[in-house]
């Protein structure tokens, strides 16, 4: 059995970002195109969590949204959620979501594709891996400049209290922001030569690729909000 996802078209264009400030709690993720004219940059997802969630600790174990622990590995505990969640999909729609799970993962979830990787947890005590039920989002289409709520079959309520939400007036999006007091950086020196070493590496034959970055620091009055 097929289901039909429930759709509703907002009367008028929606801040995403404006919204997301607003109830982070509620749209733990952000997905915004700021390219324009692509059919990779047509459209910005608000995800909406609601449900379940699964949380790989730095002890390396599986928690559920209660703290209890779950067998297995991160991805099997999350491939059992998705199996328990998911909807067969009618294919009546074009919108690029039906629900699902906003994840978070860092490359030491890698170990768990690849045994031979070392497993390592994190220094600063947070979550490896998240995985939070979304069963709806708010979307908005650049092309067309129009905006939809869509939840899975049987989340009406949910639903509806997307709609109300995004029908209120917000304050705009980035209100109160204050530059940085000081921005500090990396010597040049210490990229250049790292560009250098990644140049001999590919003609060795060591490497096919190689991510390099060069850090910079920036120091504000207060603390951020993450959006």
């Amino acid at each position: 059995m097929t289901h039909a996802p429930l759709i509703h078209p907002l009367p008028h264009p929606i801040d995403l970002l404006a919204l997301q400030q607003h109830d982070p709690a509620r749209f733990p993720l952000l997905m915004e195109s700021t390219a324009s004219g692509t059919a990779q940059g047509r459209w910005s997802l608000l995800l909406a969590a609601q449900g379940d969630r699964l949380r790989l600790d730095a002890d390396g174990q599986v928690r559920d949204l209660q703290g209890a622990v779950q067998p297995g590995t991160f991805l099997q505990a999350l491939d059992r959620a998705w199996q328990h969640e998911r909807l067969p999909h009618d294919g009546s729609h074009s919108l690029p979501f039906r629900g699902g799970w906003a994840l978070m993962l860092d490359y030491e979830v890698a170990s768990q594709i690849e045994p031979v990787l070392p497993a390592r947890a994190r220094a600063d005590g947070r979550p490896t891996a998240l995985a939070l039920r979304c069963p709806a989002a708010v979307l908005h289409d650049h092309q067309n400049d129009a905006s939809f709520v869509i939840a899975e079959a049987g989340e009406q309520a949910l639903l509806e209290a997307l709609v109300t939400l995004a029908s209120q007036a917000l304050p705009e999006a980035g209100q109160g922001w204050q530059p940085p007091q000081s921005v500090g950086e990396d010597a040049p020196q210490r990229f250049t030569d790292g560009v250098r070493r990644v140049i001999d590496y590919l003609h060795a034959g060591d490497v096919f690729q190689v991510n390099l970055s060069r850090r910079w620091q920036a120091r504000f009055a207060r603390p951020l909000a993450p959006a």
